[in-house]
């Protein structure tokens, strides 16, 4: 009877110990699962963080470049504005020699424009 109980008694342990060592494969297999994603993990968060960059200096070019163009827009706008007054001006002036000439009698009309055509 007592080789009977040692032997069921070492059956348990074996039987514990396969268990045991079941157990501690798949944990060992999970964990190098989970230590090869987490290595996916962080190849993925560093290319994220190139592209991020990448995008930003995208982004900073084009706000520069947008600024470029808003000055360009002003300028233009301010030669504009002072073309408009110079107009203004030169039609005012043409007004004026208008309103004069309507003034001139023939002789004083033909003398004007020769003097103004020469």
């Amino acid at each position: 009877m007592n080789l009977n109980i040692s032997k069921l008694w070492n059956f348990v342990l074996i039987l514990i110990l396969g268990m045991c060592l079941f157990l501690w494969n798949k944990t060992k297999s999970e964990k190098d699962k989970f230590s090869t994603l987490n290595k996916k993990i962080e190849l993925e968060k560093e290319k994220s963080k190139l592209i991020i960059q990448e995008k930003q200096k995208e982004i900073d070019l084009l706000n520069v470049n947008i600024v470029k163009q808003k000055n360009k827009l002003t300028n233009y706008q301010n030669k504009i504005d002072s073309l408009s007054t110079i107009k203004q001006s030169i039609k005012t002036n043409l007004v004026n020699k208008i309103v004069e000439i309507n003034d001139f009698d023939a002789k004083t009309l033909e003398n004007y424009f020769h003097e103004e055509l020469k």
